[in-house]
Parts: C-alpha cells; sequence; structure tokens
C-alpha cells in the first residue's frame, strides 16, 4: 500500500470530548489528593454552594481548555516510509515511527467514532 499523503493531520474533533473525559477521570482518580486545599477552602467559606460553585466550573473550563489544547497541537503525517507526530503543549515531543520498527497494531474503535 503507497501513501503518498504528505500534509500535516488532525485527529477527529470529537477528541476532544474523548480528552475532556480521559483528562476529567484523570483528575478524579489519580489528582484528588493534591486537590485536598480545594476542599480546605470550601468548607472555611461562609458561603458552601457560592465557593463549590467557582471552584467547580473552574476546574470545568480547565479540563475544556486542556482539551482544545490538546486537540490543537496533536498533528500527524504519513510518510511512503514512517509516520511522524507531533503533540504536546509546554512539553513538546516529536516521534517518528519508522513501518519496519513497527511489531504489532491494535486498532480500537470507540463507540463514537462507529456511527
Amino acid at each position: 500500500m503507497m501513501i503518498d499523503d504528505q500534509d500535516w493531520h488532525r485527529l477527529s474533533p470529537v477528541s476532544i470530548i474523548f480528552n475532556f473525559f480521559q483528562s476529567g477521570r484523570k483528575l478524579i482518580f489519580e489528582g484528588l489528593p493534591q486537590l485536598s486545599p480545594l476542599f480546605v477552602l470550601v468548607l472555611a467559606s461562609e458561603n458552601k454552594a457560592m465557593m463549590t460553585t467557582y471552584i467547580g466550573s473552574g476546574l470545568l473550563a480547565l479540563l475544556a481548555i486542556g482539551s482544545v489544547l490538546q486537540y490543537w497541537f496533536y498533528k500527524y503525517q504519513i510518510t511512503p516510509d514512517r509516520v511522524l507526530i507531533n503533540d504536546g503543549v509546554f512539553n513538546r515531543n516529536k516521534r517518528v515511527i519508522a513501518y519496519d520498527r513497527i511489531q504489532n497494531i491494535n486498532i480500537l474503535t470507540p463507540f463514537y467514532f462507529k456511527p
């Protein structure tokens, strides 16, 4: 199979939603101990509902902005002999994957790409 497409591509915009939920899951399961000062701040405030709303909407906004930036800075290019991947917002990564180095490929199709 010969691929002559030399343009840089992005993932589907649906990946923004996927990144949002993946980042949210990571925040809940891995970042909860780091968020404990925010819980103390909520408990110490007089208006707990308003403080919870501010913190929650701030975290949701950060997740949304991070997901869009992740989508925007992820690019890939398929050449006849390798795959080039550029990603990362603050820590830029450039990966070159030669076809002769690929040993195994697993193709997983998320449920939202099936329609």
